[in-house]
């Protein structure tokens, strides 16, 4: 049975650096299951508690639109990739939102590297109510000084990527090989759903809150 690369494209606003922050805080957890997660710059410090930006900026440089940054260029995702045939694991795990916005194209050509060195690619995508979406994304763009519109006017022309991401991955990858969640239903344990339903193994004890700080943050002072 061929091993698995799961790429975590989020979206944004889907618990994206929360799930990530557990990747890292349970890393060891999910190397006893046979899940490689691989370690990136900055890893400590999410490990302690910062803020996550996950491990996949590389991959992003390699398959996204406009994903080379100052960071990573797309040979940083050439090798990412070619670390493939030097590991054992069964699965390889990366994460980041910037893999979303990938060109067809380029993630063919990943897939095809990975299936090279046995690997099938599959893709994980977390769905969410398309208003509340469409609230979380106007909040953290006030946030951030990127809009001046009105929310209202905001929320009635944003149209959320989901059916363009996911027609994409599919005719990429195949349907059996995009794994769509419910961002809704799983919100109170994702990484708990994470574990179970995409990996395959059982959830760590414990309690383990899904929050993301930051983004709570940004909520309040929008005040929505």
């Amino acid at each position: 049975m061929p091993r698995r690369l799961i790429l975590h494209v989020g979206p944004g606003r889907t618990g994206t650096s929360a799930l990530q922050t557990m990747f890292c805080r349970h890393v060891d957890y999910l190397a006893t299951h046979g899940v490689h997660f691989p370690r990136w710059p900055g890893f400590e410090d999410v490990a302690a508690g910062a803020t996550a930006s996950g491990n996949g900026g590389a991959i992003a440089a390699l398959i996204a639109r406009d994903g080379a940054s100052r960071y990573y260029t797309r040979d940083d995702g050439l090798r990412a990739l070619r670390c493939l045939y030097e590991t054992h694991d069964r699965i390889v795990l990366y994460s980041s939102e910037a893999m979303a916005l990938f060109e067809n194209e380029r993630l063919a050509f990943a897939a095809e590297l990975a299936a090279a060195a046995g690997y099938r690619t599959q893709a994980v995508y977390y769905l969410r109510d398309e208003s509340d979406y469409a609230s979380s994304v106007f909040a953290r763009s006030a946030a951030m000084g990127r809009t001046t519109k009105a929310r209202e006017n905001y929320l009635r022309k944003y149209v959320p990527p989901f059916a363009r991401h996911l027609r994409g991955l599919r005719a990429v990858l195949g349907e059996a090989n995009v794994i769509v969640r419910d961002y809704d239903f799983a919100r109170a344990d994702l990484f708990g759903d994470f574990c179970v339903n995409v990996l395959g193994i059982a959830r760590p004890g414990g309690e383990m809150p899904w929050l993301n700080s930051s983004a709570d943050q940004a909520l309040k002072r929008t005040g929505t």
